[in-house]
């Protein structure tokens, strides 16, 4: 069956690995996130980000190239897929950029933003991204709740090799925010 075939159709290698006996069904996973992967690019994934970063921030945010990911003092938002796409989505940024995304939300100075508010931001961007994400994938898959995590975010074990499947890099208010899926 050619790349991209349904993993819920008989004959594709996520439904013959799920129905053979032994060491097969342990791969299942990382190829069906691999598949649905396979329709998102980075592109799409961009083009979403920069979406939601116009309609719900109120900024603008354009692509930019991988190596100019953030790095530092970062805070990552992160949602997590379960269904016909196991995996997830991270966004990660300098703190100081997500304090200033959440000023320009809340309509403060970014001194009067405090840690809590811009975590729930990072949280909320993550989950939205997600969630306009995953009406691009086929199949169901079902959101957890958004996670947040301030440091360096490296925990996407998730798939071989921990490494993500897809990442892009946009600018925002002149900072980068990574993007990754996983």
């Amino acid at each position: 069956m050619a790349k991209g075939s349904p993993p819920w159709i008989p004959g594709s290698t996520t439904y013959l690995a799920s129905h053979l006996p032994g060491t097969f069904s342990a791969n299942a996973f990382v190829i069906s996130t691999s598949w649905v992967l396979d329709l998102l690019s980075e592109t799409e994934l961009l083009k979403v980000a920069c979406s939601v970063w116009t309609n719900f921030l109120g900024v603008t945010a354009v692509p930019t190239t991988v190596e100019n990911a953030p790095s530092g003092d970062l805070v990552t938002g992160v949602v997590r897929f379960h269904g016909d796409w196991n995996g997830g989505l991270a966004l990660t940024m300098k703190k100081q950029h997500a304090r200033d995304l959440a000023a320009a939300v809340f309509m403060v100075e970014a001194s009067e933003v405090s840690d809590e508010d811009y975590t729930d931001l990072i949280g909320e961007l993550a989950n939205i991204f997600a969630g306009n994400v995953k009406a691009l994938a086929v199949g169901s898959s079902t959101l957890n709740l958004p996670q947040v995590h301030v440091g360096e975010f490296t925990d996407l074990q998730l798939v071989e090799g921990g490494q993500p499947l897809l990442k892009a890099v946009l600018r925002s208010l002149d900072e980068s925010v990574l993007i990754r899926a996983f």
